[in-house]
């Protein structure tokens, strides 16, 4: 996957993100540019607009002012190359689907209309989940796998769709150790085919050790970019209100 590392790939100017029935935005005067093979820790406190911000990103809300653009298109005009793990407690895990049909929505985009999945899209399931580790879960209902199954299946789905861009919402909650190890393998391996991510996470210690950039929020841009420059105790405080330790 090549990009023209020299333009960014999620542009946002001037903008405030938020839902238009909420009284203030949730985000306001946002400007962020973010390049071709970056992987960006979100953090901040719980209400910054860490899940806003992503979800205006892969276009499920709408920006309230400013334009957020995607490899140089508007907003939500190239949703395919975009893949987005939500939260897993925003997710309805009684609907009556397998694992192997979860990981098979991610080759949706690239499978013609009215066509039945093609060799090339059953091999990409294949492939991806035997990377997670998960091919012996193949069949098993969704709502049957534990929590770190789970977060494998979906991660597992963003690695048959090819994505350019994506986006993890607390990928590392309720989750074991493994798998926690797991996500972060295969993060390396998004970098190397040079795949924007941004993960939320509220694990300091965990963005200390293994992401290179930082975007720090609190309703706005407090800071933003190599940890080292973000990660400094006045912006921490600005943050969060108190003295914060990253072990």
């Amino acid at each position: 996957m090549n990009h023209d590392t020299s333009s960014p790939i999620i542009r946002i100017q001037n903008a405030d993100l938020g839902y238009r029935t909420d009284e203030i935005p949730a985000l306001s005067s946002i400007n962020l540019n973010i390049y071709p093979g970056d992987q960006v820790a979100i953090i901040g406190p719980n209400g910054a607009g860490k899940t806003t911000l992503l979800k205006t990103i892969v276009g499920l809300i709408m920006p309230l002012k400013g334009e957020v653009n995607v490899h140089g298109s508007q907003h939500g005009a190239l949703k395919d190359c975009v893949s987005y793990i939500p939260q897993k407690e925003t997710i309805d895990w009684n609907y009556p689907i397998t694992v192997r049909d979860v990981v098979m929505m991610g080759r949706y985009g690239k499978i013609p209309f009215c066509k039945a999945p093609a060799a090339k899209d059953r091999q990409a399931v294949d492939q991806a989940l035997k990377r997670m580790g998960i091919e012996a879960l193949a069949d098993r209902k969704i709502r049957d796998c534990s929590g770190g199954q789970q977060q494998r299946v979906f991660l597992a789905r963003s690695l048959a769709q090819e994505p350019h861009i994506l986006l993890m919402d607390e990928p590392f909650n309720g989750v074991d150790l493994a798998t926690q190890a797991v996500i972060l393998e295969n993060l390396k391996e998004f970098k190397t085919r040079q795949v924007t991510t941004l993960v939320a996470t509220h694990d300091l210690s965990l963005v200390y050790d293994h992401f290179e950039k930082v975007l720090l929020l609190d309703r706005s841009v407090i800071a933003f970019g190599l940890r080292a420059e973000v990660l400094t105790d006045d912006n921490l405080q600005k943050a969060f209100g108190k003295k914060t330790v990253i072990f």
